[in-house]
């Protein structure tokens, strides 16, 4: 009754830094931005598999799921399908949740937890804050490793830059962006996605659609990833770039918002799509230490909690 998949965990992985902001704050913002993105774009993925989703029988992955809203939303539209969301911290919701959709730690720069070519649709956004551009070729390969050959992979990203800037709006990101490329992180993200999607020789079809997004257009500004909370939290950090009392980096702030609304200041997210090639299907390596067990199960007589290892 269609393909079977099995996990096993890697025991030593661990929580690291994904976000500066406390827990129940960052699974609000979380919540609001796929609000706010879904009412952009005017859709949950541009990938062409809603006839395939609206069939059943699919097995969709979504990478950095975070609070689980994407995730969750698309299986109410698509309830015929199994749904398993991955991210690094407990964000996700643990209770109350339908029977098709699945929650589990990872991280996807260790090895994502499930077998090779397992998914037909697999999903990824806003790690441009997170992933320098050697962990974006790790992480397309992760992806692309764990999609079934034929299988759409989607990632939803954001320029960390912001366009038609006023003078306060251009002191708070040339700190901001300081902070960012310490880390080895672009603050532009579409050459670098483009170009290592094109080298990955597994995949083909590859394409990106962009959309420009006002900050002040349902209130943007609180929760992007360059919004107010963010340079909130980077108080410390950005005042001492600007050699800046505290005070003044708060009138900046207030400043900032203003700004906003009056250059009408926006940012450019993009949806890349590819598709993985209908190759000779890879057998999965043995040595993994996230692989190291396979038993087949069937998923209409089975628990979904037979699947894991």
């Amino acid at each position: 009754m269609g393909n079977c998949l099995s996990f096993s965990f890697n025991k030593r992985m661990t929580v690291e830094d994904t976000s500066m902001l406390p827990i129940e704050s960052e699974v609000q913002r979380q919540q609001l931005l796929n609000f706010y993105i879904s009412n952009l774009w005017e859709s949950n993925f541009s990938s062409p598999i809603d006839n395939e989703l609206k069939k059943g029988g699919k097995l969709i992955l979504d990478v950095g799921c975070g609070s689980g809203s994407w995730l969750l939303e698309v299986a109410r539209m698509y309830p015929n399908n199994q749904y398993f969301g991955v991210d690094i911290a407990p964000l996700f919701p643990t209770n109350g949740l339908p029977e098709n959709v699945h929650f589990v730690m990872g991280n996807i720069l260790n090895g994502l937890p499930f077998l090779c070519e397992t998914f037909d649709f697999v999903h990824q956004r806003f790690l441009v804050r997170n992933f320098n551009t050697r962990n974006w070729q790790m992480a397309i390969k992760e992806l692309t490793r764990v999609a079934k050959p034929g299988a759409q992979i989607e990632l939803m990203e954001m320029d960390l830059i912001t366009y038609n800037q006023g003078p306060t709006t251009k002191k708070l990101f040339e700190a901001f962006l300081a902070a960012m490329h310490s880390r080895g992180i672009s603050p532009t993200i579409k050459a670098i996605l483009k170009r290592t999607l094109i080298s990955n020789k597994s995949l083909e079809n590859i394409d990106m659609n962009s959309m420009n997004g006002l900050l002040r257009q349902w209130d943007g500004i609180e929760f992007f990833e360059n919004g107010i909370e963010i340079f909130k939290l980077m108080k410390r950090i950005n005042s001492e770039f600007m050699s800046v009392p505290s005070s003044e980096y708060d009138e900046m702030l207030e400043t900032y918002h203003r700004e906003i609304f009056e250059n009408e200041t926006y940012v450019k997210t993009y949806r890349f799509m590819a598709q993985k090639k209908n190759t000779k299907r890879i057998k999965n390596p043995k040595s993994s230490n996230f692989l190291q067990k396979h038993k087949s199960h069937r998923r209409s007589t089975q628990s979904i909690q037979s699947f894991f290892l």
